[in-house]
């Protein structure tokens, strides 16, 4: 994410709602892709970058998960509001989820992963998320999965994390994985609250953190060649 330049707060705060307005429209919930934005043309092991300018689109030389996920995670940058990734099978998207799932691009970026069934491409959804379910109940699971991958407790205060950045990086990984919308600010402090994490009261900077907890560093995953 850029730092904006302290120069020109005005050109800053708008170049911020340009790009909020840009992710929550890349972010709206759908299992059918933008049609007359996405190339005719889509062959398992394409990726679509989507960005203000319009659609990147390449091709992985590879369908096994190894080479999706590199690709996913080499080509993306801060112009990309949106990933696409297109893939044959639900074995190769649930490995893929998977695998990615545990990376930070998860966390900061909208990615959809669909999966063609009768020539058609339909947005994957992991078996274990029942969208049937309550929203509160498929927060709770999500949260708790959240919790195991990406936090570590610390007894240094300094090592925190603050409780919009934890909010933010959950709720683009939540929608990533469950492909609905997210908890409100509130609500997610009480699912917070429910979990046993506290937040302590703001700072000087004004600044809420999560007591007792800090985003984990990532793990490398390795995935195989399985396609």
């Amino acid at each position: 994410m850029r730092v904006p330049e302290p120069t020109d707060t005005g050109r800053s705060h708008r170049k911020l709602c340009e790009k909020a307005a840009r992710y929550f429209e890349a972010d709206r919930d759908t299992d059918t892709p933008r049609l007359e934005q996405t190339p005719k043309t889509i062959e398992p092991g394409t990726i679509l970058y989507r960005t203000d300018a319009g659609v990147q689109q390449t091709e992985s030389p590879s369908r096994a998960v190894d080479a999706l996920l590199s690709e996913l995670t080499s080509e993306i940058d801060d112009e990309a509001d949106a990933v696409e990734v297109y893939v044959g099978t639900r074995a190769t998207a649930g490995r893929l989820i998977e695998a990615v799932s545990r990376t930070e691009l998860f966390r900061k970026t909208v990615v959809r992963i669909y999966v063609e069934e009768q020539g058609t491409y339909t947005r994957y959804v992991p078996p274990y998320i029942d969208k049937e379910s309550r929203p509160s109940r498929i927060y709770t699971a999500t949260l708790q999965l959240f919790i195991d991958e990406f936090l570590a407790e610390t007894t240094d205060r300094t090592e925190a994390v603050p409780l919009e950045e934890l909010y933010e990086q959950f709720c683009c990984w939540c929608r990533n994985v469950t492909a609905t919308a997210v908890p409100s600010r509130p609500g997610f402090g009480r699912l917070l609250a429910a979990e046993g994490l506290e937040t302590g009261p703001r700072g000087k900077d004004r600044t809420r953190y999560v007591l007792n907890y800090t985003i984990a560093p990532p793990t490398t995953t390795s995935t195989g060649n399985e396609q």
